[in-house]
C-alpha cells in the first residue's frame, strides 16, 4: 500500500496548490464582485507580495518627501496596452475614491527607452489634487484609486491614457509609461 498513499499524497498536494492558486488576490486587479477590472492588468513584480504600510505610520509634514526616490521594475516584454497595477507598498489607510483631494509623491519613466523624465523627488516637493479632475494625468488618476493612504504603487500607463500622440519633453509621442506613485494623504 505504500504506492497508494504516495499517489493520495501526491494528489492531496496538487489540489492544495491549485486551491491556493485559485484564491482572491487583492494584486488581480478586482471590481466589487470578484470579476477581473477591466480598467487594469496587473503584472508581477518578482520581490513577491508587498509589504504594508498603514497610514497612521507615515511621518511626514505637509509639504514634504516621504524616504528617497524610487526605481519602478520595467516588466519584460511588450507593453501592456490596457492601465496596468501592481501595489509595490499596501496602504491601510483612507480608501481613494473619485472627488478625493490626494497628496502623491511620484516618479514617472519612458517605458520604451528606460529615460526617467518627472519626479516629484526633482521638484522638491509632494503634488496635491483632485482625483477625476484632470490636474493629473489620466492613468496617473485612475491608477490610484481603490488604493490607500500609505501605499506605493506602479502603474504602466498606455498612450491614450498618457500624452497621446504628443510630444512631452523628452517622452515621445505614442509612449507608455511607468510611474511609481506614493499615496502620502486623502481626504
Amino acid at each position: 500500500m505504500p504506492g497508494l498513499k504516495l499517489a493520495a499524497a501526491v494528489a492531496a498536494l496538487t489540489l492544495t496548490l491549485s486551491m491556493s492558486s485559485c484564491g482572491s488576490d487583492s494584486s488581480q486587479g478586482t471590481s466589487g464582485g470578484g470579476d477581473p477590472a477591466p480598467a487594469s492588468q496587473p503584472f508581477r513584480i518578482p520581490e513577491g507580495k508587498p509589504g504594508v504600510r498603514p497610514e497612521a505610520t507615515l511621518k511626514v509634514e505637509p509639504g514634504q518627501l516621504l524616504g528617497p526616490e524610487p526605481k519602478p521594475v520595467f516588466p519584460e516584454g511588450a507593453p501592456p496596452e490596457t492601465l496596468a497595477l501592481q501595489d509595490l507598498i499596501q496602504g491601510v489607510g483612507h480608501f481613494v475614491e473619485e472627488g478625493d483631494e490626494v497628496v502623491v509623491q511620484y516618479v514617472g519613466y519612458d517605458y520604451e527607452s528606460g529615460e526617467k523624465f518627472v519626479s516629484s523627488w526633482d521638484q522638491g516637493k509632494p503634488t496635491t489634487f483632485t482625483v477625476g479632475d484632470g490636474e493629473m494625468l489620466e492613468g496617473v488618476e485612475e491608477g490610484i484609486l481603490e488604493s490607500e493612504v500609505g501605499a506605493r504603487r506602479e502603474m504602466v500607463i498606455p498612450p491614450a491614457l498618457g500624452y497621446g500622440s504628443r510630444q512631452v519633453g523628452g517622452v515621445a509621442p505614442d509612449s507608455h509609461l511607468i510611474f511609481v506613485v506614493e499615496l502620502l494623504a486623502a481626504e
